[in-house]
């Protein structure tokens, strides 16, 4: 995609609703999807804007050693009394919901990635959207340690975001590092074949 620094959801849809030539023709699918996104946002009657709620994310975030792309990242610190909380929401959008098998791939694999450098799975929220059906899905715990892909409202969305308005933002790339991540087949053999099974 584009826009690869901190950015509010909701301006980039105002820019492009101003001045859409200003947007390559190869990202065109991923802004209509979150336009679509945001609009459905601005449905939900809560306390506040859908512009106070969709700032601090990082659009087409790309970890290019292991050539994944995050459509949509926000990751955010929550202070506690003697600690400090990471927290990631990532929202994948798709155009079409003929491509949700696609999106519970992805957010799979995003989940790996993020447990690998940390963050706790209770402190990562998965989502997806289909553009066509206007749909919102969540990557949850189903039983266990099983996950799967559900439908959720925009409600529940909203309300993730409201939560972590006001955290404040922690760079990404401070974690999102190789050695964090790879595993290595003579260090870590047990690990190293889970990867292969998962």
């Amino acid at each position: 995609m584009i826009f690869k620094k901190i950015n509010n959801l909701a301006s980039i849809i105002q820019l492009y609703n101003s001045k859409p030539t200003l947007f390559p023709k190869k990202v065109l699918d991923d802004v209509t999807a979150l336009k679509s996104l945001v609009e459905e946002l601005d449905k939900v009657i809560e306390k506040v804007s859908t512009t106070q709620i969709t700032n601090n994310f990082l659009i087409g975030y790309e970890f290019e050693r292991l050539h994944q792309e995050f459509d949509l990242l926000k990751a955010v610190k929550v202070h506690q009394s003697d600690s400090e909380q990471k927290i990631v929401i990532n929202i994948e959008l798709k155009k079409s919901s003929a491509k949700k098998h696609e999106i519970e791939k992805q957010l799979k694999n995003h989940q790996f990635y993020f447990n690998r450098v940390g963050i706790k799975y209770t402190d990562m929220y998965l989502f997806g959207y289909c553009e066509d059906k206007k749909q919102f899905f969540e990557y949850a715990k189903k039983s266990g340690n099983e996950y799967e892909l559900i439908k959720v409202s925009s409600e529940r969305i909203y309300e993730i975001l409201y939560k972590f308005r006001m955290c404040r933002y922690f760079d990404i790339d401070e974690i999102f590092k190789v050695e964090n991540i790879l595993i290595s087949p003579l260090n870590n053999w047990e690990e190293f074949v889970k990867k292969i099974i998962y």
